[in-house]
């Protein structure tokens, strides 16, 4: 018998095609003679999947329940303290501006210390830090601009650069079922 024309055979036979047909049958014979135990066990892990997958994907039940009414809260603060710079002049004009910008910093404090469960749900919470994080740099900016410009009409600057970041607020809003800034529609579910 010649070593080299055995080595062939050899060589044929095991393959990686013959592996992963011996594998198959393997599993196929292991699930004929246990029927119940596979069964189970594909119910088990389609379950398992479908509870992963609803609960801790989105994770917006918990975030409404837990986050969403403390940022709320800190949110009306800051827009009554805001509305209430247009609606005054001179120094309480000031005042309650100065105020919007500590409840900015206060909303941005608490934003960072929660840390929503769910993969959507932190997508969409650093959507809402960075908007108030770009809401806190126009105050500086604007509070920057006001040393250089003391007549600078500096709610209205700032109005204008929260028309500008609105959309990114109210795309948080409409999936976390809040309510959306001013002008705009109520949004109808957390899509």
């Amino acid at each position: 018998m010649n070593p080299l024309s055995h080595d062939s055979e050899f060589n044929d036979q095991i393959s990686i095609g013959w592996l992963i047909r011996a594998f198959g049958q393997g599993i196929l014979t292991t699930l004929r003679r246990n029927k119940i135990a596979a069964i189970l066990a594909g119910l088990t892990a389609t379950v398992l999947i479908a509870f992963a997958l609803n609960s801790s994907f989105d994770g917006l039940r918990e975030y409404q329940q837990n986050i969403l009414p403390k940022l709320l809260r800190l949110e009306s603060g800051f827009r009554s303290s805001f509305q209430a710079a247009e609606n005054n002049s001179g120094e309480w004009r000031g005042y309650y501006f100065e105020n919007a910008q500590r409840q900015v910093r206060d909303i941005l404090r608490a934003a960072r210390l929660y840390r929503p469960e769910g993969y959507v749900a932190r997508e969409k919470h650093l959507e809402f830090i960075r908007y108030y994080e770009q809401l806190d740099s126009a105050f500086n900016d604007v509070g920057m601009r006001l040393r250089i410009d003391p007549n600078l009409d500096y709610v209205h600057r700032l109005k204008q650069k929260m028309d500008e970041l609105k959309p990114i607020r109210d795309d948080w809003a409409k999936w976390a079922n809040a309510l959306p800034l001013r002008g705009s529609p109520p949004s109808k579910g957390g899509e």
